[in-house]
């Protein structure tokens, strides 16, 4: 077997297997997170961007976009808002290290036109599915209880 057949089988190999793994972020994690709010007081009516959600303890579902933001109001307490934080979860370093090596792939592909066809096009491929998965919201996630102190 030659050393340019070995190579783009190898290629083949781990350009499936990078595609097989990004896409599952886009495919199979939820579009929305489950995020449970507890308070020191009793009865805090919960709001989300403004619509009232319910009473603590209180598990609400939310869209993976960024900038919720939570209004806790008690009587007796002053009202607090807060700015829901995200963080990336491990379909973002998945897709990042394939975009990496897709990029890389190109790179080769493009240095060396001998192998364009066998690194620069997989390259490209991995490249581009991992973009898809890395400009989504899935691979963001909300804390999954947030706590809340009032005084």
């Amino acid at each position: 077997m030659t050393r340019k057949r070995t190579t783009s089988i190898l290629i083949l190999i781990i350009t499936t297997l990078c595609v097989a793994v990004i896409s599952c972020a886009t495919l199979f994690v939820p579009v929305k997170d489950t995020v449970k709010v507890e308070c020191n007081a009793p009865g805090v009516k919960i709001y989300l961007d403004g619509i009232y959600m319910g009473e603590t303890p209180l598990n609400m579902e939310i869209s993976r976009a960024p900038g919720h933001m939570i209004r806790v109001e008690a009587e007796g307490y002053s009202t607090k808002n807060i700015m829901l934080e995200r963080s990336m979860n491990g379909w973002g370093v998945t897709g990042i290290t394939s975009a990496v090596l897709g990029g890389l792939m190109l790179g080769v592909g493009l240095f060396d036109f001998e192998y364009l066809y066998y690194t620069g096009l997989p390259g490209l491929l991995l490249l581009t599915i991992s973009g898809v998965d890395l400009f989504s919201d899935k691979i963001y996630d909300y804390p999954e209880t947030v706590q809340i102190l009032l005084q």
